[in-house]
């Protein structure tokens, strides 16, 4: 998927909180390098007019959560970034990170050691719009001198690629090889072109003395769009820089979880084209409130605009799947920082009332015992209200509950929303989409590591699969069916059983491993496609079937793209541990899983 990412918040604070890697980095060349001295400047420059966002962060940032809270509307003023494939691609971020401190302690250690030690450090990053385009630059140095000859070798091992004229690998500089190769993965660039544009795709200079790394990553992707006919390439660049991708031509993946299909311009019918595909003509809707050709045009609602578009979507969607009837209770339980739901959604009192495309939504700061017929959704820290609610709700089918810690996904969600209210109300509706959607996981492992495990949020241990039921997210239990397949067992039979469960729980989304799938008899793509046809036409709930795999992309995986994949890390990060699980964010992982077009 194309997930969009708070830089500071998601990227730059793991990395930063991570002290004893950092430590380790220096340390083994500067031993007397201490973590406390290193502080962290993000730079934002929005044209070269304007005046820039700069935020200086220091260690108490990345551990204390007071300091991020009182940081909170800076924080948001800094653009998300997008990042191609999820969590696990924040990592190239790493890579970067990680061998830029690595290279620098250990290359020419008679200068580091003597401007390492003992003095405060500053590592700077600053994030350039390239306007017109669908990238920021980034900008990264340590403020540490460097002689203007390491920046010239570095090139040249940069210029060379990765092989030589016979195809071997060239021994030589490989954390600078790693980082062109991260570098080359944030751009979305090709591997091929890694070897013939290795400069141009990460450009090393010595810059006041500084050396400093610049490299592309992209803006968020928040929508494709498949039309009949291919735009002007102005008004398509236009629009790839404010995140919506117009094209005649289906791509291979289609990282989005909005994805607009002209029904007179679709050729790939067949396309399962995601769970928010909208049938309609876009070149009638949104096109023309659009910013057109003329670069003098004042395009300060060009992004209010989209995000208007994509409420009305998201609230098409809701209402399709019968929330609609229903008033939404979104109540965040904190721990005494009531400037976090002030931050979360400005309002005036203990709540506010809001109509989001014709939704009613109430945001409360307490909760009363009374559980109608609202649909309820609950944020609580460490999991306070737990036993609490247990006992006073009767219909759980209208509960979402997520118990959250510090360092969470969904804290950093929480304390950091966007700066825009129209950003906000598309965020408050997502989280309410993936609270609604009933989720059932159908894998082996899953089903034998969450077995006994028992997850203590200070109130008591509770069952791993109990939490994850007040989420929604259904995890098969072995006293319901032992994703273990007997010995002399039917494939039918197996499939029977499977069906049952997925019947029985009424659930929108299931994501099912490509072992099962074997075990059920769907070992070909086409038996594997007229059992997702049947399941669907059958259950009046399920919206979306997804395969789940660690192992690559199975052999029947349909090659028309007709059923989405997912690697199974992108699943089990966002389930199988207390402190990272999130509803939201693996239903953003599973409404952009697409097909797979081969």
């Amino acid at each position: 998927m194309a997930k969009s990412v708070n830089l500071i918040v998601d990227v730059i604070k793991p990395f930063a909180a991570n002290t004893r890697l950092i430590e380790g980095l220096l340390k083994s060349e500067v031993p007397d390098f201490s973590i406390e001295s290193l502080q962290w400047e993000v730079v934002y420059r929005n044209g070269e007019s304007s005046e820039p966002q700069s935020l200086l962060l220091n260690r108490d940032f990345f551990i204390y959560e007071d300091e991020q809270l009182e940081r909170a509307d800076e924080i948001s003023r800094i653009p998300s970034v997008g990042i191609l494939g999820g969590y696990l691609d924040i990592q190239a971020f790493y890579i970067i990170l990680e061998n830029y401190l690595r290279n620098l302690a250990k290359h020419n250690q008679h200068i580091q050691k003597r401007a390492i030690s003992g003095r405060p450090l500053k590592m700077v990053i600053e994030l350039q719009d390239l306007p017109n385009t669908v990238y920021y630059e980034l900008a990264l140095h340590l403020d540490v001198r460097e002689d203007n000859e390491v920046g010239e070798s570095i090139n040249r091992i940069l210029s060379n690629g990765l092989i030589d004229d016979y195809g071997m690998l060239i021994p030589e500089g490989w954390g600078v090889k790693e980082m062109l190769i991260a570098a080359a993965h944030l751009g979305g660039f090709p591997v091929a072109e890694i070897q013939s544009k290795g400069c141009g795709i990460l450009c090393c200079e010595v810059r006041n003395g500084f050396l400093e790394y610049r490299f592309k990553i992209l803006k968020p992707l928040l929508l494709f769009v498949q039309v009949g006919k291919e735009p002007d390439s102005n008004m398509k660049m236009r629009m790839a820089s404010r995140g919506v991708f117009i094209s005649r031509s289906m791509p291979p993946l289609i990282p989005h979880e909005y994805c607009v299909i002209s029904p007179k311009y679709a050729k790939l019918k067949p396309i399962n084209a995601g769970l928010k595909k909208f049938r309609e003509d876009i070149g009638e809707t949104l096109m023309p409130a659009l910013p057109g050709n003329d670069p003098e045009k004042n395009n300060t609602n060009d992004d209010e605009t989209i995000y208007n578009y994509l409420l009305e979507k998201e609230a098409e969607f809701l209402k399709s799947i019968g929330i609609h009837q229903r008033k939404v209770i979104f109540f965040i339980k904190d721990t005494g920082h009531t400037q976090l739901i002030e931050d979360f959604l400005p309002a005036e009192g203990n709540s506010a009332m809001l109509n989001i495309c014709g939704l009613e939504v109430e945001i409360r700061t307490n909760l009363t015992p009374t559980f109608g017929d609202d649909f309820v959704v609950v944020f609580d820290r460490h999991g306070a209200l737990y036993h609490e609610i247990k006992q006073q709700c009767r219909h759980f089918d209208r509960l979402y509950y997520e118990a959250y810690e510090g360092g969470s996904s969904t804290l950093s969600m929480l304390i950091h929303p966007p700066f825009h209210d129209y950003r906000k109300k598309h965020l408050i509706l997502s989280n309410i989409t993936a609270a609604f959607l009933r989720v059932l996981i159908i894998d082996e492992r899953l089903q034998l590591n969450l077995l006994d495990k028992r997850w203590d949020f200070g109130k008591g241990g509770v069952q791993a699969v109990d939490w994850l039921e007040m989420m929604q997210i259904y995890i098969l239990r072995q006293n319901t069916l032992d994703l273990r397949k007997p010995d002399g067992e039917s494939p039918q039979s197996y499939r029977e059983k499977i069906n049952q469960c997925i019947h029985e729980g009424r659930h929108h989304i299931v994501s099912i491993h490509a072992g099962v799938l074997d075990k059920m008899g769907c070992r070909t793509p086409e038996e594997l496609r007229r059992w997702v046809k049947s399941m669907k036409e059958d259950c009046r709930f399920l919206r979306r079937i997804v395969v789940h795999s660690g192992r690559g992309i199975p052999v029947n995986i349909p090659k028309d793209a007709s059923v989405p994949f997912i690697g199974f890390t992108a699943v089990e990060h966002w389930i199988a541990s207390k402190g990272l699980k999130s509803k939201y964010e693996l239903v953003q992982e599973l409404l952009s899983a697409r097909g797979i077009l081969k």
